[in-house]
């Protein structure tokens, strides 16, 4: 499989959505991901640069998230 890999700890489900949250200028953002593999571990995300709300190579996942929303500050 090919695409970004993604720890199972960071996935959310938001209004049905799968995905995890991202910082972006400091702030929690909401990324739907589309999933092709997943063992207990790890899951591969597929990799779609043209999404106009889809993960990047460069975006930092929050792996560890229980209260997080979309629009929060981090850090």
């Amino acid at each position: 499989h090919s695409g970004f890999k993604v720890p199972v700890s960071a996935v959310r489900v938001r209004d049905g959505k799968t995905g995890v949250y991202v910082v972006r200028d400091r702030i929690a953002r909401f990324k739907e991901i589309e999933i092709l593999y997943k063992n207990n571990d790890f899951l591969i995300a597929k990799e779609d640069n043209l999404a106009e709300n889809g993960i990047l190579l460069y975006d930092e996942v929050i792996v560890k998230s229980n209260n997080i929303e979309d629009g929060n500050l981090i850090r």
